[in-house]
């Protein structure tokens, strides 16, 4: 083995994604971490800048640029660039691979195991603790698109696990207010863009449970984010939300169109 006493393999039976980055988490002795998903592979040239930024700047998270790799033939690549400098939280993508990470921000946190979307972890919990962000457009990170993937499940199934996109928000904003965490204007537009991931998650389902699904999302946004306390200067998020105050369907509908 490469780097004798520097690399302990963990093993667990098949548990999901979640289990196993928890038990990752329970082993943690280093300052950061990196999550990769079991199918996919990092480009260590691209690690190795990110680690010299961090340990040079002392940043807390530092997102780098990936590659979409399409396995169906022909196999081709689309490469997704990151803008250089420092970031907001709300910069952040949302999936848990691609970024270093300190390690410290997971130090009382772990990944809710048997749900769908756990990684909503990273921006309701994460996220907000990290006091220094930075972006590096540098590739770090191969994400294989292929036929078995969970996030294109959902849109061939009917899966009830989809609708752990509406109430893992909601259960993580309990958790948000119980720890101190403010509702301020970042979380208020990523609470609002999480209407828009309700929406396409849920696609396949019938127009009743959509029409539900968006009444608990509508409620969510009236009873945590009160007329006048937020704002937003993105145009298409305010009609969102002026649908969801409103618990207009239809104009919800049309503002998701156009996001």
């Amino acid at each position: 083995m490469l780097y004798p006493g520097k690399i302990e393999i963990l093993q667990q039976n098949n548990k999901g994604a979640a289990a196993a980055r928890n038990l990752a988490l329970n082993h943690i002795q280093g300052k950061y971490l990196f999550f990769v998903d079991s199918d996919d592979y990092i480009d260590s040239n691209g690690v190795d800048k990110m680690i010299d930024v961090a340990l040079k700047s002392y940043y807390d998270i530092i997102q780098g640029g990936f590659l979409r790799k399409f396995s169906s033939p022909p196999s081709r690549y689309k490469t997704l660039t990151i803008r250089t400098g420092t970031l907001q939280r709300n910069d952040l993508l949302g999936f848990t691979w691609g970024k270093l990470i300190n390690s410290i921000l997971f130090l009382h946190y772990q990944f809710p195991t048997g749900y769908a979307f756990e990684d909503t972890l990273m921006g309701d919990i994460i996220y907000p603790q990290a006091k220094k962000i930075y972006g590096l457009n540098t590739i770090c990170y191969i994400y294989r698109i292929h036929k078995q993937q969970i996030t294109k499940q959902y849109h061939k199934q009917l899966k009830l696990d989809a609708l752990d996109q509406i109430f893992l928000p909601i259960e993580f904003n309990k958790i948000r207010l119980s720890l101190g965490f403010v509702n301020d204007n970042l979380y208020f537009e990523r609470a609002l863009r999480m209407g828009y991931l309700n929406y396409s998650r849920l696609i396949c389902f019938d127009n009743k449970t959509k029409q539900n699904a968006f009444c608990i999302y509508a409620n969510f946004l009236r009873t945590n984010f009160s007329k006048g306390d937020f704002q937003t200067k993105d145009k298409k998020l305010n009609i969102l939300y002026k649908a969801c105050e409103a618990g207009n369907y239809s104009m919800y509908k049309s503002a998701i169109k156009y996001l």
